[in-house]
């Protein structure tokens, strides 16, 4: 287990450190407050890209109860890097990142939102935060030394995570009432490990070929789990 940590943790250094070595990408930053608000970017050509930073993330947001927002964002190459949030109600993102060595950073907030985040390349990292009401999450990663840090709260959220290659980690938290994770990893000495907290949460961790570890734990009442080596 701490052998695949390790490497997730030094992958996730690459990335914060790729920017700076690669200063010749494109970089995009917009900001957005209302309703049914659309954001579209390609950066599909070139190294070192980014949407938004620590310090000023791309941001959709409007108030309790409204949304609808829109998020469609895609680059190609390597060493990419995507931050950003939105909050309100039913807002949607989709992520499409291609190259070794990328980043997803993003957060939502609301009731009904989703995310629909794919990513390959080796040494990539997702972070990913969820808080509220029937909010889902979609995650396919493929490449070596990877790692996937989702964490939700709230209730009747579930996340859907594929996990393709070697070396590489998930880690999933979720707090509250009747969440749900789905967790697939396909390789070799792969890490999945998680919690849940609250009542009547449900995780189903499935892993296959060899050298793989699970590692999950629940508090609370009425949770299952089930375990596939």
């Amino acid at each position: 287990m701490m052998r695949g940590l390790l490497f997730a943790s030094v992958s996730l250094v690459a990335i914060a450190i790729a920017p700076a070595a690669y200063a010749g990408g494109s970089s995009s930053y917009t900001s957005q407050t209302g309703t049914n608000q659309q954001l579209t970017i390609d950066q599909t050509t070139g190294t070192g890209d980014q949407v938004g930073t620590v310090s000023q993330s791309f941001v959709q947001q409007n108030g309790y109860g409204s949304g609808g927002n829109y998020a469609n964002i895609t680059q190609g190459g390597s060493y990419n890097t995507l931050t950003g949030s939105q909050t309100g109600t039913a807002n949607e993102a989709y992520v499409t990142q291609t190259g070794y060595t990328s980043a997803v950073d993003l957060r939502q907030k609301g009731n009904g939102n989703s995310t629909d985040i794919a990513q390959s390349g080796a040494y990539s990292g997702i972070d990913l935060r969820q808080w509220g009401y029937q909010n889902s999450s979609t995650i396919a990663q493929s490449g070596n030394y990877s790692g996937i840090d989702l964490k939700q709260g709230g209730a009747y959220n579930s996340a859907t995570i594929y996990q393709y290659g070697s070396y590489s980690t998930i880690d999933a938290t979720q707090h509250g009432y009747q969440q749900s994770a789905n967790l697939t990893q396909v390789g070799d000495s792969n890490t999945i490990s998680g919690n849940q907290f609250g009542s009547l949460n449900a995780v189903t961790v499935y892993q296959q070929t060899g050298g793989n570890t699970a590692s999950y734990s629940q508090t609370g009442s009425g949770h299952s789990a089930i375990i596939k080596q």
